[in-house]
């Protein structure tokens, strides 16, 4: 249904019922008429139903997009996808490296009975230690 609203100008403002919007897209999706012919059919413009299809999300009305590469494009890709891979692969076995480190450090310090603590010390106190000795070098 659509409501015609004259204003005071001479011109006239068109409003399409929620149902009419919902048939013109039907059609549309169904495969009865496409854009353009709907747009013709039930005197609506192109933009207008372009709209209707984004505000009820029906994305699967645009047209579809074809993506045309050159050979080489499709080799770059395909080989940045597989290095992608590879360096995703080798951070988990870092990752997994790290943990087995941290929990090897952990096991040490248990058993020779350290705390984290004391080996904070330790290491403060190596490092003042190295500070120390550049500077007398200099």
């Amino acid at each position: 249904m659509i409501f015609l609203f004259k204003l005071k100008d001479g011109r006239t403002i068109r409003r399409h019922s929620e149902a009419f919007k919902q048939k013109v897209l039907l059609d549309i999706t169904e495969g009865r008429l496409t854009k353009k012919g709907a747009s013709t059919k039930y005197d609506v413009n192109q933009s207008t139903i372009f709209s209707w299809i984004k505000k009820y999300g029906r994305f699967d009305l645009y047209n579809p997009t074809i993506e045309i590469k050159m050979p080489k494009e499709k080799n770059q890709v395909k080989e940045l996808q597989k290095e992608v891979k590879e360096l995703k692969e080798a951070l988990v076995q870092m990752q997994l490296k790290n943990l087995k480190s941290e929990c090897d450090l952990e096991a040490a310090m248990e058993v020779f009975g350290f705390t984290a603590a004391d080996l904070e010390k330790k290491s403060a106190a190596s490092h003042s230690t190295k500070q120390s000795k550049k500077g007398k070098d200099s």
